[in-house]
């Protein structure tokens, strides 16, 4: 499988990291996405023109909440719990996140080099704040779930790093969980795996 990637794109890095958990690493091609040529390229690859874009042989899967499913299809139960009520549950986390903090997105920009200067927040960013926080102070464990990753984790990983970047850090059991995922072996792993060489293409 092919997965079309884009430089600074946290979309990008959770279909990465879901494709990781299921065991499917794919043939990875980064496109600067500053690059006029490149924004053309995915134009032709993806109806939407946007990053990430999965190619199976001659199926095309854009968006990362869909190539999760997607995945999820191939591999069951590893990004998602093979009992209903918690499957249910972490699909919800997971469209919340997808559909949801948008004040976050707007007013703390994802930084891959997770260098970035801390500014004033709006009172919605902060509410946006408090319920990452609720989310995370439900944690199991290590990942969301217990001891394993899964889809949770793939997704909220990059909000934890995105937080840490701005110098919010939560305390407790937020905390411990937001730790965990920022120093996830396999989330810098694929952190890193996205920013150095690009192609333009």
């Amino acid at each position: 499988m092919k997965l079309f990637a884009g430089t600074e794109s946290s979309w990008s890095l959770r279909a990465l990291l879901c494709m990781e958990i299921a065991g499917i690493p794919p043939d990875l091609h980064i496109f600067d996405l500053s690059h006029p040529q490149s924004r053309r390229e995915l134009k032709r690859l993806s109806p939407t023109g946007r990053v990430p874009v999965l190619s199976d042989g001659d199926l095309i899967i854009y968006d990362s909440l869909s190539i999760a499913e997607y995945v999820n299809e191939i591999k069951p139960g590893l990004l998602y719990s093979a009992e209903a009520a918690l499957r249910a549950e972490e699909r919800s986390l997971c469209a919340e996140l997808h559909s949801g903090f948008a004040e976050i997105r707007r007013q703390m920009p994802f930084v891959a080099s997770g260098k970035t200067v801390p500014g004033a927040l709006s009172a919605e960013a902060d509410a946006d704040i408090e319920r990452i926080g609720i989310i995370f102070a439900a944690a199991r464990g290590e990942f969301f779930r217990g001891e394993t990753p899964g889809a949770v984790d793939a997704f909220y990983s990059v909000m934890a790093y995105r937080l840490a970047s701005y110098g919010i850090h939560f305390p407790g059991r937020a905390g411990h969980y937001q730790n965990a995922l920022t120093e996830w072996t396999l989330f810098r792993r694929s952190l890193s795996g996205l920013c150095p060489p690009v192609h333009p293409v």
